[in-house]
């Protein structure tokens, strides 16, 4: 990694941080905290298969805080998964014992998610590509129209935050309002697992 885009990872971080601190202090901030949802629903169980031909389901990633990614492989899913990895990269995600998970489902082969996966330099040490080529997950569970579509999913197994917000909407909100959205509720998310 080059020194100019460690720079930039650590002031995207940086600023990032920054706006999670200063609402933690009561200090007025720009841009609203993440939304939550009101009242947290079980996140609909699924299994798919990820990109080595593996059957996972979302069970198996109980007891630790998930993200749960939904992506076409459009631009505006590029530009998502490309800031993501750069926060998983440099460090941005909060830590834990066990540490959060990353799932994508993608909806194309598994292929296409390995060339998605490539071209935004997502870290596959941290993240698990699933595969849902006829949409039955994104569609028929999620209701998430990808482009792209993020869910927080606590340790628990509950749904903290998605993006279906007037100003964190897919197709209409700015990647960077997105994907620092995850990451504010992600922390949060976390937050116990960390303590203990």
């Amino acid at each position: 990694m080059s020194i100019r885009n460690a720079a930039g990872i650590l002031g995207l971080t940086s600023l990032i941080a920054g706006s999670l601190m200063a609402s933690a202090h009561g200090a007025p901030v720009k841009k609203k905290p993440a939304a939550v949802t009101a009242a947290p629903k079980a996140a609909p169980a699924f299994t798919l298969t990820d990109t080595s031909g593996k059957t996972r389901t979302l069970a198996e990633f109980q007891g630790r805080p998930v993200t749960l990614f939904f992506f076409c492989g459009c631009p505006w899913c590029h530009n998502a998964a490309r800031l993501w990895s750069q926060f998983q990269r440099g460090g941005a995600l909060p830590a834990g014992t066990p540490a959060p998970a990353t799932l994508i489902v993608f909806t194309g082969d598994a292929g296409m998610a390995k060339q998605f996966a490539a071209e935004t330099n997502l870290d596959l040490m941290q993240t698990t590509l699933l595969t849902d080529e006829r949409m039955h997950v994104t569609t028929d569970l999620y209701h998430a129209d990808p482009c792209p579509r993020a869910f927080v999913v606590d340790s628990a197994g509950l749904i903290r935050y998605t993006n279906n917000h007037k100003d964190d909407a897919p197709r209409d909100a700015a990647e960077t309002v997105i994907v620092s959205r995850t990451l504010g509720a992600l922390r949060q998310a976390a937050a116990p697992a960390v303590q203990k």
